[in-house]
């Protein structure tokens, strides 16, 4: 799980990249959008829960720090997944880069999430039936 996690602290950091300076490198025309006026820093929010997941991932290659560090690389996937959809909601606007970064955010963390739970769910199985 701890290679999962820094997989998608990459993905998001990438998309928190391309969602800042993608306008600037040309990478916003093929997909039809123009690069807006001003570039925002909070579209470099998924970029900082990626950089969290792939530092906690990076950890829990340590034994001892599996378990602490697997489930705070959960947690980090839950407030990113409720950050991007209470901005999504509460907005009611997603168009345009804005809106394909907080959709696919929203989308990563919530893949990443379901990939915890069911780990979590999985390694608590394998222990059960190994217990005598």
């Amino acid at each position: 799980m701890p290679v999962v996690s820094i997989i998608f602290g990459l993905l998001l950091i990438a998309l928190g990249v391309w969602g800042r300076f993608g306008g600037a490198l040309g990478l916003w025309e093929p997909l039809g959008f123009a690069a807006p006026e001003h570039l925002s820093a909070t579209a470099l929010i998924p970029a900082a829960v990626g950089s969290l997941l792939v530092l906690l991932g990076l950890l829990a290659f340590k034994e001892k720090l599996l378990k602490h560090a697997m489930h705070a690389a959960s947690m980090m996937g839950l407030l990113g997944l409720i950050a991007a959809l209470a901005r999504i909601f509460t907005t009611g606007n997603v168009r345009g880069i804005g809106g394909v970064s907080l959709t696919a955010m929203a989308l990563l963390c919530g893949v990443f999430l379901a990939l915890c739970v069911n780990s979590f769910i999985q390694i608590r199985r394998r222990r059960r039936a190994a217990a005598p």
